[in-house]
Order: structure tokens, then sequence, then C-alpha cells
């Protein structure tokens, strides 16, 4: 069973693999990790895993947004929000005062009716 120490020093080194990667590890904190490496296999074949994960993505070819993209997305946006009557971010904008009232009245007399149901029942 590997102790506190060496699993520290495992973490450790595969916190530093995109560093490695990257050129961006100091010479002093390169050559820990290699000589880590060179006595670790787990480590070495964990390197060699994101390595490979690492040149997988960067091989992808980015894909171009076309000019207008984000335009013609909020478009869609605003269009589907007028649909749904959700405009400006408020909803019932489109019902006039007097029918939110009725809601509303509507709404409180339901609570009301629910409360005493479940009142009158305990």
């Amino acid at each position: 069973m590997a102790s506190v120490a060496t699993l520290l020093q495992h973490e450790r080194a595969r916190e530093m693999f995109s560093q490695l990667v990257d050129h961006e590890l100091p010479p002093v904190e390169e050559e820990a990790l290699r000589t880590h490496l060179s006595s670790c296999e787990d480590c070495k074949q964990g390197l060699a895993r994101y390595e490979r994960a690492v040149h997988l993505v960067r091989s992808v070819e980015r894909e171009r947004v076309p000019v207008d993209f984000a335009s013609h997305v909020l478009r869609r946006v605003r269009k589907r929000r007028r649909l749904l009557g959700w405009q400006g971010g408020r909803f019932l904008d489109h019902v006039s005062w007097p029918a939110q009232a009725a809601i509303i009245v509507l709404l409180a007399a339901a609570f009301v009716a629910l409360y005493l149901l479940f009142a009158s029942q305990h």
C-alpha cells in the first residue's frame, strides 16, 4: 500500500502534466517531475494518456463560426420569447392590467380555498 507522501507525490505530479505539455514548468519543477516519472510507471503512463488526449484535442479542426451567427441566434431567441409571451424578461406583459389583477385574485381565492379545505380536515 502506498504511503500518504507517495500519494501526494503522484497527485502533485499529475497536477503538473498540463504545465509540462505546454512547456510552462520552471526548470527546477520540470526536473523534479521528470525524476519522479523515471521511477513511477503509473505516472509515466498517466502522462502518456494525457499527452494523447491533448494531441487529439489539438488536432481537431477548428470550426469557423459564420459572421452573423450571434445576430441569428439572438433573432431566434427573441422570436421564441414572443411566441411564449415572455418579452424583456417579464411574463404577461401583453396581458392588460385588469386581466393581470383578475389572475391574482383568482390565484389568491384558490389558495384560500385550499387552505380552508386542508384546515377543515385536521
